[in-house]
């Protein structure tokens, strides 16, 4: 008995114990917080998947035609598409197309490690998205396009991508006979207009017979509004010299031609200084009805139709 009370009272080791006990717990939360953040990129690498993949099917011509199983097999082959090899384990996805959305929900499982140890090797996470399909049948958009010097190399590069990409897709919605036009506006401190589609009363300054195209901002209030050059003089354009638009491209009005456009998005060159405020304010001549860009429609007088200017710049 002697003994037995000896050992209730000897604490030589009980901060062993105790400590053991504290790292066993500190490795718990620690393996819990990792898997935890690994659930938690993975669900945001799904959702990311889920909204291109619903973008996609959205705007494939062939969707509208296909039934249940077809339109989940596109989905999928989508979604692997956007991921790019990247693990997305036990992937599933139900998708569901009507005339004004896509609706697809999602899941997939995410490996753990610390979960192994207490029994749960991996956990399911889940995503949804839906994605309003565009009803309009018309659609006009100015494309302006940031071409002065600070945009050399990699910037230009992307954006002739970026452009080159958004014209394949607006060539997409064609195809399901919707109207695209667009409008292409390249800006620097200045922007050049083909002459051919000026007259001298809209233009001040300079010799129009020797004139290539070269404008500068016209006078305050007029620089930043779309009012036509052929209301009055004091609304016309500045002509300025031609060496001021360096190897800027020429303005291009609304046009449908949009596989003519994004050739000529090759033909884009960065040089000079900034000028958003004229980059704008002839995106808004390219989608207004009337001079000096008359392509453009009003949206009052044409039913159905969204009016949408684009602006690249790196500011």
């Amino acid at each position: 008995m002697q003994v037995f009370r000896m050992f209730l009272s000897d604490v030589k080791g009980s901060v062993s114990i105790l400590a053991s006990v504290a790292m066993l717990g500190f490795v718990g939360v620690t393996g819990a917080a990792m898997d935890y953040s690994a659930a938690t990129r993975q669900k945001a690498f799904l959702q990311s998947v889920i909204d291109s993949t619903a973008t996609a099917l959205a705007l494939d011509p062939e969707a509208p035609g296909m039934n249940e199983a077809e339109i989940n097999r596109r989905a999928l082959q989508y979604a692997q598409a956007v991921a790019e090899g990247q693990s997305l384990t036990n992937l599933s996805l139900k998708a569901t197309f009507a005339k004004e959305k896509v609706t697809i929900d999602a899941t997939a499982e995410v490996p753990l490690f610390f979960g192994q140890m207490v029994g749960m090797p991996k956990a399911q996470i889940a995503s949804a998205v839906t994605v309003e399909r565009a009803q309009s049948k018309k659609l006009h958009v100015a494309l302006v396009l940031d071409n002065t010097g600070s945009m050399r190399g990699e910037k230009l590069a992307e954006l002739k991508k970026a452009v080159k990409y958004f014209l394949e897709e607006l060539e997409t919605m064609r195809k399901t006979g919707a109207e695209v036009r667009v409008a292409m506006v390249p800006f620097g401190r200045t922007v050049r207009v083909n002459p051919a589609h000026m007259q001298p009363s809209w233009v001040s300054g300079g010799k129009w017979s020797k004139w290539k195209g070269c404008l500068t901002d016209r006078d305050q209030p007029y620089d930043t509004n779309d009012d036509s050059p052929t209301i009055g003089s004091d609304r016309r354009f500045p002509m300025t010299d031609d060496d001021d638009c360096g190897d800027l491209a020429t303005i291009v009005p609304l046009t449908n031609d949009l596989v003519s456009l994004r050739n000529q998005v090759d033909n884009l060159v960065a040089g000079g200084n900034t000028n958003v405020t004229i980059g704008v304010a002839w995106g808004m001549a390219a989608l207004s009805p009337g001079n000096p860009l008359p392509e453009a429609a009003a949206t009052t007088d044409t039913e159905g139709l969204t009016k949408v200017m684009i602006v690249l710049t790196d500011g």
